[in-house]
């Protein structure tokens, strides 16, 4: 069976907040200079305020927080410089999140100007992109099952409801079927000598320390890797392409 396993897959899209130009301080009133968040392997796990000037006195990281975060995964901020908030998540964000900062209102400088300017930033991680996928072209079995990993972990529901296979010369999708999520951690605890695509897999994953430790921590590893199967066999002879959105 011919299998050239491509695929329309989420790009994790990112919405920062407009970044205003650097205040001179004087008259021109405070802002925020930079919104950003911050990426760990690819998955969003802090965000940082920048303002034009000072907003609490050096060296006090416990000083009020300048805005409040609304996201679905907690966090707590501090200031790690007289300008600079950060907020940590306590998880990487996850596909699909969306999380709203807000500047506090009467928010005021150190000198005590009011802040001016944009006041309300947006995260939005949409959906996990796709670092890899096993097998990723070549032959293919009648019941294939796929390996793919994300840059995050990705809503099980959202893969379930979204994701087909498309076989040339058959105009419908076919649904996918979720594996369990430990299959990953299992297919790769049995790794054996000539494992190579599996080896190569992790590798362009960002994930070849899954091979070693114990089980918690290959499990934590390859949570961001999905396994599933197309829910019907594949017909021979056919051109097949796992889509994933």
């Amino acid at each position: 069976m011919r299998g050239g396993i491509g695929g329309t897959l989420f790009g994790l899209a990112v919405l920062a907040g407009a970044v205003a130009g650097t205040a001179a301080f004087g008259d021109a009133a405070p802002r925020v200079e930079l919104a950003t968040p911050g990426a760990g392997g690819g998955a969003i796990e802090r965000y940082t305020l920048r303002f034009s000037e000072p907003m609490v006195p050096l060296g006090d990281p416990r000083a009020t927080a300048p805005a409040a975060m609304a996201c679905p995964v907690g966090g707590t901020g501090r200031w790690i410089d007289p300008q600079t908030w950060v907020h940590e998540f306590a998880a990487a964000l996850t596909g699909g999140v969306t999380c709203t900062l807000a500047l506090r209102p009467g928010l005021q400088s150190l000198r005590g100007a009011a802040v001016a300017g944009e006041r309300r930033f947006t995260i939005d991680t949409g959906g996990p992109s796709a670092r890899a996928i096993l097998p990723g072209s070549g032959e293919i079995e009648e019941g294939q099952l796929f390996l793919v990993a994300a840059n995050v972990a990705p809503d099980r529901a959202s893969v379930a409801a979204n994701a087909y296979c498309a076989v040339d010369g058959i105009g419908e999708k076919i649904a996918v079927d979720l594996l369990p999520p430990d299959v990953p951690a299992r297919l790769v605890a049995g790794l054996g000598p000539n494992g190579y695509d599996l080896r190569n897999f992790l590798g362009e994953a960002g994930l070849p320390e899954a091979r070693q430790g114990d089980a918690t921590a290959r499990a934590t590893l390859l949570k961001t890797v999905t396994a599933l199967k197309c829910r019907r066999p594949l017909p021979p002879g056919r051109d097949v392409a796992l889509v994933w959105g």
